[in-house]
């Protein structure tokens, strides 16, 4: 699904996601993504972004040991 990659990139903030998907309004864009996907984009962000991070330093801690 584009709009998660967009929100996965962490380039692009929930109004200009749903801007460059094509919806007229960001309020639009947030109800449809949280109807299909069962929470808001930016939740749905901020919970990425930092599995990200997370991932990063585990694989960081595992490579010292």
């Amino acid at each position: 699904d584009y709009a998660r990659q967009l929100l996965d990139s962490g380039s692009y903030n929930v109004n200009e996601v749903g801007l460059k998907i094509g919806y007229s309004t960001g309020s639009h864009f947030i109800a449809a993504f949280k109807k299909k996907f069962g929470t808001t984009p930016k939740k749905y962000q901020d919970m990425y972004l930092m599995i990200m991070k997370i991932k990063k330093l585990l694989e960081k801690i595992l490579l010292i040991i």
